[in-house]
């Protein structure tokens, strides 16, 4: 037991990660100082102009998959380091799409993939209620 505790505590990757752990805690850090930063400029823009800013949007949601590649890596569910030795991650890549499919459909053109009809539901028929026995009824105090 004694040599295998002496095997794991001069392990030198078990070291060198442990650095790296240290270098991406710090990012971590500015980088969630960063994301404040960018919270409190989408509410102030969305105040005064009605929607969000959409370059903030994609970095703001990269940004938030580089946290999490982070997180991963310290946590040890993760072995692969994250950027800047890595690349930087894009979550976004279906953006394109998604704008896309939203101009049509502001335009009056159904989405790829929709019907015309894709959002009105059928109108149900109105049921009449079950008649209710005379035992769910609140029985009369005055009668005896």
């Amino acid at each position: 037991m004694d040599e295998d505790l002496r095997h794991n505590l001069t392990k030198t990757d078990t070291w060198v990660r442990g650095l790296f752990m240290l270098l991406f805690m710090i990012i971590y850090g500015f980088a969630k100082g960063i994301w404040y930063l960018i919270v409190l400029f989408q509410f102030v823009h969305t105040l005064l102009t009605g929607k969000p800013s959409g370059p903030l949007l994609d970095f703001s949601e990269n940004l938030c998959a580089y946290l999490y590649e982070i997180l991963l890596y310290v946590s040890f569910n993760s072995h692969e380091r994250p950027y800047p030795f890595a690349p930087w991650p894009t979550e976004r890549a279906g953006y394109e799409d998604e704008q896309a499919s939203t101009a049509k459909e502001e335009a009056g053109e159904p989405a790829e993939g929709t019907s015309e009809m894709g959002d009105e539901q059928p109108e149900k028929e109105a049921v009449p209620p079950e008649e209710t026995d005379e035992q769910d009824q609140p029985k009369d105090q005055d009668k005896t």
